[in-house]
């Protein structure tokens, strides 16, 4: 399985769900569109110079370094994953996309742009979504792995 697709449509989300956020709700303001679940999920538009919950800010040229290094080693490592290892590459797909997603706001912006709001939880983003889902899932995949795949079979599948 190619990642390609997954992580471009998690970026394209990604960049969609921004750019409507940025037209449609002011900085640092808050909208419920659902009023009855209103206590417990909101959108509030704000920005973030740093990393997850907002360490390192202003780090620009360290992030997006970092950033180029975690998308060429996903990108690199996924292609040693065989065709019947769809749900390790879903997980890699998941985590390019959203690491794409936060490197484009970064460069082009200089900041990324958070909105999804719950209580006791920093804001965050499609990208972060789609980060943690993908790191969880890879995550789980090793821990219930009944065999190890050794490094070599990557290599020759």
């Amino acid at each position: 399985m190619t990642i390609l697709p997954i992580a471009g449509l998690v970026l394209a989300l990604d960049q969609w769900s921004k750019a409507w956020v940025v037209r449609n709700i002011p900085l640092n303001q808050v909208w419920v569109p659902i009023p009855a679940i209103g206590r417990f999920f909101w959108f509030k538009h704000v920005t973030n110079t740093g990393a997850a919950f907002g360490i390192f800010p202003d780090s620009r040229p360290f992030l997006l370094a970092v950033s180029v290094v975690v998308i060429v080693a996903i990108i690199a490592y996924s292609r040693y994953f065989p065709a019947t290892r769809w749900l390790a590459s879903l997980s890699l797909a998941l985590q390019l996309g959203g690491a794409l997603g936060n490197f484009l706001d970064r460069l082009l912006v200089g900041r990324v742009v958070d909105f999804l709001d719950v209580p006791y939880w920093p804001t965050f983003n499609v990208a972060d979504s789609s980060l943690v889902v993908g790191t969880l899932l890879l995550a789980l995949l090793v821990l219930t792995e009944k065999e190890i795949v050794p490094a070599q079979e990557l290599v020759d599948a």
